[in-house]
């Protein structure tokens, strides 16, 4: 720094021409440190971005590869036909969209007590390879398939008979499977029981925008009860998945004369899974139950993907993250120290007297 001499000036400048130059020359270190703040700031954002990007790849490498198979003909159909069957079995039963064709892909058969009733269904085989089909069901007190075993050649139909047998008096919700070693196919079968020779009727109706509804969710379901006559009666909504297992059950009770139609509002549980379910409404007095029902599919709801950054990796930018830490810290600290001397050059400029000249 210039010495001042006893006039009060530097080397020929006068201490506010002095203390101005000083003020350019910091503010002009003020701007460069904040220019270098926001471009430091930049590309940081930048490798952000990049390491997003590689945290969303698995495994620790990533890399092209260059791979040549020769398959025949024949090897690759019955990869092909191998591939098909293993992810036909590994899918949910929620659909029966199957490589076996029937005719009908549900039932839902209304029954009294101790009642039978048999449906036909034509079996398709669309596979290339002839299969050997056995039938079964996981209601077997309600459900009989004749014959349950079968020969398909490839293409071929044929017709198999399901008896529905009125068991016990409720809901039965289930499947009927043809499966082979390597294959399942499956149809839907929903089963509503009543007992007979009761006099009352009951019809439940759900909206179509409650059929489709994710877990937790309110559904509104409206009921009919006809033909009562005076009766003290019990309504019992219960909800059972497909494979005939109880989820939940409600009731109130309720007077009936004659008729009566109200709305129920019901609260799914939030830890369903997803597929479907079967809803129904019992109507229970003096031992009795008539009942009805109604599928309906639970979806999960998605939820937003949030993507966290993988951790950095030290050397991959050419310095540490110390010595990035450092350097982050060096500008601040300049900054800091271009403030101070900003302040202090404009208050000692103030303090230069009017009129002074060099």
């Amino acid at each position: 720094m210039k010495e001042k001499d006893k006039r009060g000036t530097y080397e020929g400048l006068s201490r506010t021409e002095f203390h101005k130059r000083t003020n350019l020359i910091t503010l002009l270190l003020l701007i460069y440190i904040i220019i270098l703040l926001i471009s430091t700031s930049k590309i940081m954002d930048r490798l952000g971005q990049i390491e997003i990007e590689r945290s969303s790849m698995t495994g620790e490498a990533t890399g092209n590869i260059s791979l040549r198979i020769t398959v025949t003909p024949a090897a690759a159909a019955a990869v092909a036909e191998a591939k098909q069957a293993a992810e036909t079995l590994s899918q949910p039963l929620t659909s029966s969209e199957t490589l076996i064709k029937f005719s009908k892909s549900k039932f839902i058969i209304d029954l009294y007590y101790k009642e039978e009733k048999t449906e036909e269904v034509l079996v398709t085989n669309i596979l290339h390879i002839p299969l050997d089909l056995e039938f079964s069901s996981n209601l077997d007190d309600f459900i009989q398939v004749s014959p349950n075993v079968m020969h398909l050649d490839p293409g071929e139909q044929k017709t198999i008979a399901i008896k529905f047998i009125g068991h016990e008096p409720g809901v039965a919700s289930g499947y009927i499977f043809a499966k082979t070693k390597t294959i399942k196919a499956f149809m839907l079968a929903i089963l509503d029981v009543s007992s007979s020779g009761l006099p009352g009727k009951v019809r439940m109706n759900l909206p179509e925008q409650f059929k489709d509804v994710h877990a937790g969710e309110n559904i509104l379901v409206s009921v009919s009860l006809t033909g009562f006559e005076n009766n003290d009666v019990e309504v019992v909504y219960l909800l059972k998945n497909v494979a005939n297992k109880e989820i939940f059950r409600t009731s109130q009770p309720m007077n009936i004369k004659d008729l009566a139609k109200f709305d129920k509002t019901l609260a799914l549980p939030e830890n369903l899974e997803e597929g479907l379910y079967v809803l129904a409404v019992e109507v229970r007095y003096g031992g009795q139950v008539l009942v009805d029902s109604e599928i309906i599919t639970i979806r999960n709801a998605e939820e937003p993907v949030l993507e966290t950054p993988g951790d950095l990796e030290e050397g991959r930018y050419f310095i540490t993250t110390t010595q990035f830490t450092l350097i982050i810290l060096g500008m601040v600290l300049l900054l800091v120290v271009a403030a101070v001397i900003y302040a202090y050059e404009t208050r000692e400029t103030k303090k230069e007297p009017y009129g002074h000249k060099k």
